[in-house]
């Protein structure tokens, strides 16, 4: 792993601590869900020999294009959860737009890795989100979640924002899990959303 620049470390504290980190992702605020898709990437994880060994979410972080770092879950990118060292992670468009990425940040204990992109092959034309913290969000309250499903992998031939799938559920509880604010949704969420944003559809964009 790189070494971690720590502007962006504060980053990625800020969004575990101060927001909130659910199963599929994490809460933001942002009225305009097509501009909240337009934030979403796949990353898949690829063995050494080629194999797909899985496919994610994640969302773009950054001030100012180019963008270079993407947040996903933690076990994409962990060893143990593939039982194999010997693979990489990119971010996936199409099968001529393959971005190689390396982990730039790890936080087992919530969940969350921070990937650094080729600076050979940075991002553009990407939106990013407006974070919202709890007091924006009441229980009750509409959310949709947004993400690459991998069930959909077999027909999906890219992954532009345009090909994210949207669901649509409820704020049904906040809780805590190993110390760490979560929200229970009823939203959809499938394998490969992960870590794609839950957005709020009570709050404004910034």
């Amino acid at each position: 792993m790189g070494k971690q620049n720590p502007v962006f470390k504060a980053i990625v504290l800020l969004l575990i601590f101060t927001f909130i980190v659910a199963a599929a992702g994490t809460v933001f605020a942002d009225k305009d869900i097509e501009d909240a898709r337009k934030s979403v990437v796949r990353v898949r994880t690829i063995a050494k020999d080629g194999a797909v060994l899985g496919n994610a979410s994640g969302f773009v972080i950054g001030l100012e294009e180019p963008l270079e770092y993407v947040v996903t879950n933690y076990h994409v990118v962990d060893p143990l959860y593939w039982g194999t060292d010997k693979f990489e992670t990119y971010i996936w468009i199409s099968k001529d737009d393959v971005i190689r990425t390396k982990v730039f940040i790890e936080l087992p204990d919530t969940d969350i890795a921070v990937l650094k992109i080729n600076k050979e092959h940075l991002l553009h034309g990407y939106k990013l989100l407006a974070l919202g913290s709890r007091d924006m969000v009441s229980s009750a309250e509409e959310i949709y979640c947004i993400g690459f499903p991998a069930a959909e992998i077999a027909d999906l031939k890219q992954a532009y924002w345009t090909d994210t799938s949207v669901t649509k559920g409820i704020v049904s509880k906040e809780t805590t899990s190993l110390g760490t604010a979560v929200y229970q949704t009823d939203a959809a969420i499938n394998p490969g959303n992960s870590v794609g944003p839950l957005v709020s559809s009570g709050t404004s964009s910034a």
